[in-house]
């Protein structure tokens, strides 16, 4: 699933030259996300959305470092940082809908080292070369509306959330963000 992720996530940002340079909205957000385990991750972050040909149709880039809680299969909290890196595209408009995929640019960058003594708040279930440590990553879609310089929107993602000897007991959140445009 990350290979193609990866495919999209690389095809999408290379099309973003192709949008019009006046046709863009850059924006500044807050966010909070969370599943039925009382689960959670609050981001701040950044999104730059280019629209094709001047109209709403457009893909972006977002950027959140957040803070995650989770609560694995064995039934421990795992606390960590996450870097959110990914691209929406969709029609956006006074009244807006996206999709969007990405992935944890950190355990990119650090190869998950969350379930150690420096990066996580859980460490008795450390398990070193566990074969189920993939790059987390996330497929989602949402709506929203922009009134003036203000945004507010609703997501669903799926996430696929995991470390060293764990995984994440529930892989769906919902959210809420609120965005202010330049």
């Amino acid at each position: 699933m990350i290979r193609y992720i990866a495919s999209l996530f690389l095809l999408g940002l290379t099309s973003l030259p192709c949008v019009a340079n006046d046709d863009f909205d850059f924006s500044v957000f807050a966010k909070s996300e969370f599943n039925a385990l009382d689960d959670h991750i609050i981001s701040t972050g950044f999104e730059m959305i280019g629209y094709f040909n001047q109209t709403p149709f457009g893909i972006g880039f977002i950027s959140a470092l957040g803070n995650a809680s989770v609560t694995t299969e064995q039934g421990y909290r795992e606390d960590f940082l996450t870097l959110d890196t990914g691209l929406k595209f969709g029609y956006f408009s006074t009244v807006y809908a996206y999709g969007e995929l990405g992935f944890d640019a950190f355990e990119l960058m650090f190869h998950d080292q969350r379930n150690n003594d420096r990066y996580s708040n859980h460490s008795s279930i450390t398990v070193y070369n566990a074969p189920n440590n993939e790059i987390d990553a996330y497929l989602g879609a949402g709506i929203g509306v922009q009134i003036e310089h203000l945004k507010l929107e609703a997501y669903t993602r799926y996430r696929q959330i995991d470390g060293n000897g764990w995984e994440a007991e529930d892989n769906h959140f919902t959210g809420v963000q609120f965005s202010f445009s330049f």
